[in-house]
């Protein structure tokens, strides 16, 4: 269990292998996030497949990170996301701002964005 990250064709995909996304968990996800700005990954893929819950803090933390995102011209994008995760993003509207997808595939071959990174 915990959280890691691969890089596939120009993208950094963010594994979260933990049912409860909450507090404790902030400084590994930070970690993370840190080397993929460090190394200018501005595509990326959260996987919340094995994930159950979230909570405020980590919801803060997405929000930031797709701010901080945009205005370097990159996204994130979201799959595997059900249950009260779902359920959240939608209270918030978060679901309205960022693009959720069934798979990583599905998320890399469905956007303009991610596809001309793949061909340049």
């Amino acid at each position: 269990m915990g959280i890691w990250h691969e890089n596939k064709n120009n993208h950094f995909i963010i594994h979260i292998d933990e049912t409860d996304l909450t507090e404790r968990l902030l400084d590994q996800m930070r970690q993370i996030l840190t080397v993929a700005f460090l190394s200018r990954k501005y595509k990326l893929v959260f996987d919340f497949e094995s994930c159950e819950m979230i909570d405020s803090y980590f919801i803060g933390l997405l929000i930031s990170t797709h701010r901080e995102l945009k205005e370097l011209g990159g996204e994130l994008k979201c799959v595997g996301v059900h249950g009260q995760i779902a359920h959240a993003f939608e209270i918030i509207r978060f679901d309205k701002i960022i693009s959720i997808y069934d798979t990583i595939e599905t998320a890399v071959d469905s956007s303009d964005f991610f596809r001309a990174a793949i061909s340049t």
